[in-house]
């Protein structure tokens, strides 16, 4: 008996009906509908075909919907993005999409379009952008400048996610958006809803 829940992301990769069709031959159990990418009719049409497949092939096959839930990004950024050394000093500027400056600017500042940055951070604190390859640690706030030191550089470019590893930041766990592509996934008959940065029984409570 296989015991392993095999779930693969429902996307535009799966797109092609006989690539579909192979892929749950080869043992998709569980379908995920991304709702950080797409719109409501792709999500439809794309689990409409992948449930009528799945019925013709005699295989069950389950859903979820995941939502986006509060997204931290960075700002606009120069069109060549920025480079950062390991162990160079970078300041985080709260609550905005620009920062006048040159590239080349040392320290240098990145916006990040997240006003309360620097109330969630403290001196210590790992703050992670573009899924974690580049890592910042916190050495000082100043108003709403977070100076950060660089633990493992390289190349970042505008709007890339910055993640605050460990730490309860103030968004909110349900967005506005969060609260539109729920309707959306319950008009299109997800069987299942995943909450993303889940903190509270609340946040589940409200989601149900």
């Amino acid at each position: 008996m296989r015991r392993v829940k095999i779930v693969a992301t429902l996307g535009p990769a799966l797109d092609d009906e006989e690539r579909l069709k192979d892929a749950i031959a080869a043992g998709i159990d569980v379908l995920r509908l991304n709702f950080s990418h797409g719109d409501k009719e792709d999500h439809k049409r794309r689990l409409t075909l992948a449930r009528k497949l799945a019925h013709d092939m005699g295989r069950e096959i389950s859903s979820f919907g995941d939502l986006q839930g509060p997204k931290i990004r960075l700002g606009m950024l120069p069109a060549t993005g920025v480079e950062l050394e390991d162990g160079s000093e970078v300041i985080l500027v709260s609550g905005v999409e620009h920062i006048l400056g040159e590239p080349d600017d040392v320290p240098v500042m990145l916006p990040v379009a997240y006003e309360l940055l620097a109330h969630d951070v403290s001196p210590g604190s790992m703050i992670l952008i573009d899924d974690g390859l580049i890592r910042l640690v916190v050495n000082d706030i100043d108003g709403p400048r977070v100076h950060t030191r660089v633990i493992s550089g390289g190349h970042v470019s505008s709007r890339k996610g910055v993640n605050l590893p460990g730490i309860n930041v103030s968004v909110t766990s349900l967005t506005e958006k969060d609260r539109q592509d729920l309707q959306s996934m319950i008009d299109i008959g997800v069987d299942w809803i995943a909450l993303s940065f889940v903190r509270t029984p609340e946040d589940i409570t409200t989601v149900r």
